[in-house]
């Protein structure tokens, strides 16, 4: 028994000419074509867009674990620095004499500066002079003097330069901060920190 529909899809190609079934015949092709090509294109396409997203989070994960680091930094460098305000330098001027003479220099001047009470602390100063010296072991005093694990930092450097060859005339002055009361903790939740406090003093002076 014949199936109407086949029938009917039948006599309407019997009715076409050749040209007509020339174009159906080629569109049929397309879209066979298009119905075979298109999931694999679709599935390399959603296969791009996943592996532009995965390198995006990679980056992200990347980035983030970058800025750990340098917080963990961050937070290591500012606990040693309140630690340092917890060790009391002792007398300046005996201080930079024993670091003058690590780097086989001899001061010739050494100037106490007055002292001032800023909140819990209170900041010392001295002023030397190292005449005709090599730039050498200056640098090494300066890098010995920031790395000492006292709260000391330098605040000027004169360098006169009078004779010839490496043979200079240099004034230091540096300052320290005393934190009143012993084995007291550094404030940390009120107003900027008391280590904060004295560190900014050390910048700003």
């Amino acid at each position: 028994m014949n199936n109407p529909i086949f029938e009917g899809i039948r006599q309407r190609w019997e009715n076409l000419n050749d040209r007509e079934r020339r174009m159906l015949t080629v569109l049929g092709l397309i879209v066979a074509l298009l119905a075979l090509l298109m999931p694999p294109i679709v599935l390399t396409m959603d296969n791009q867009e996943l592996e532009a997203q995965n390198a995006d989070l990679r980056d992200t994960l990347e980035h983030l674990a970058e800025q750990h680091d340098k917080l963990a930094q961050l937070a290591n460098a500012r606990h040693a620095d309140e630690q340092r305000f917890h060790n009391k330098t002792p007398s300046l001027g005996s201080f930079m004499e024993a670091e003058a003479k690590k780097q086989g220099l001899t001061l010739q001047e050494v100037t106490d500066q007055p002292g001032k009470t800023s909140g819990r602390y209170t900041r010392r100063g001295v002023t030397v002079s190292l005449p005709t010296v090599g730039l050498s072991p200056v640098i090494n005093l300066l890098a010995s003097i920031t790395e000492s694990p006292y709260p000391v930092a330098i605040d000027s450097i004169q360098i006169d330069h009078f004779q010839p060859g490496d043979q200079y005339n240099v004034k230091l002055g540096v300052l320290t901060y005393d934190k009143s009361g012993t084995g007291g903790k550094a404030r940390t939740n009120k107003g900027t920190g008391a280590s904060t406090e004295a560190t900014d003093a050390v910048d700003g002076t």
